[in-house]
């Protein structure tokens, strides 16, 4: 029989390779605990991004085996200047103290989330800035902030999340549920809201979301694959946030022919996009996969949350 390959979303219908003509048929399923039923059931013989409880049910079944992928994105709470109370910087440093992104990384992710103050995942280190501090959990300091800005009482807000589960964000409404109880416990009462994913990006690109949340799955090994899409002329027309110092370390940043180099441009576009807190990192985590024990061969990268495959080595 050939070998089934299950994925998020279509790539391709089916590839033969070799003088053999081996036969690779894929299916798309949306749903990620479907496509581990599926490996389970043996009706498929390998599937990507899938949830991270997940993993348990991988280790307990000696029929399967678990690859990881290395973290290559990061999971987002983006906020909209153009809102009332967003545009006050000290509501948005409020909301940064007052969500337990720990606690949250831990409750949805367990070992395979991480979570820092930076856009980048871990292979780019050397871009990050030394005086951005570690993630801090302060509801107390969130309070007295909100307190100085206007809101002792707090305000409301429509927090936006989508309906369909993603590399980056696998569950994304009990992670919204956590950050709103996290908010409503300084006074922020938080309407959950949620669409059609199409909808959503549409939406999302014509800046219209309070505070909503989202991500980014690399294409390629340099920050500004990163921060450009979040960032810069066209990259922040979701939240109304584009000042020129920004744009214009992007563009040296984009310029730099050595890693030195782009490493000074960065390290200062860290420090400048902390400090403005628009954009919260949440996470950067692993998607895992699963294969029947007899498929051999298959090689996972930091592409492979983005549908870039290398299946030319598997075999059963």
């Amino acid at each position: 029989r050939p070998l089934v390959f299950v994925a998020m979303t279509p790539l391709m219908s089916s590839w033969h390779s070799g003088a053999n003509q081996i036969q690779l048929i894929f299916r798309f399923i949306k749903d990620p605990s479907q496509r581990l039923n599926e490996v389970k059931a043996g009706t498929v013989d390998f599937a990507s991004n899938l949830n991270p409880e997940a993993v348990n049910q991988i280790k307990t079944d000696k029929r399967l085996q678990m690859l990881l992928p290395p973290p290559f994105n990061v999971g987002l709470l983006n906020m909209n200047t153009r809102h009332a109370a967003l545009k006050n910087a000290k509501v948005r440093e409020a909301i940064r103290f007052a969500i337990n992104r720990p606690a949250i990384v831990e409750a949805f992710w367990g070992d395979l989330g991480k979570v820092d103050n930076s856009m980048l995942p871990a292979g780019m280190n050397w871009a990050n800035s030394k005086n951005v501090p570690g993630v801090k959990y302060n509801a107390q300091v969130a309070k007295r902030l909100l307190t100085e800005a206007g809101y002792p009482n707090g305000f409301t807000i429509d927090l936006w999340y989508p309906a369909i589960s993603r590399a980056y964000l696998p569950m994304p409404k009990p992670v919204a549920e956590a950050i709103a109880a996290d908010l409503g416990a300084i006074g922020i009462k938080v309407n959950l809201k949620t669409e059609d994913w199409a909808k959503y990006l549409e939406d999302r690109r014509k800046g219209v979301f309070d505070m909503y949340l989202y991500g980014w799955s690399g294409d390629y090994n340099d920050p500004d694959n990163f921060y450009s899409a979040f960032y810069g002329d066209t990259g922040s027309d979701d939240i109304g946030f584009n000042p020129g110092n920004i744009v214009g370390i992007l563009a040296k940043g984009r310029a730099a022919t050595t890693q030195a180099t782009k490493a000074k441009q960065y390290q200062q576009l860290h420090e400048l996009t902390y400090n403005a807190n628009v954009r919260l990192p949440l996470v950067h985590s692993v998607a895992p996969a699963v294969a029947r024990t007899y498929v051999k061969g298959w090689v996972l990268g930091p592409l492979s949350t983005v549908g870039a495959l290398n299946l030319i080595s598997v075999e059963k």
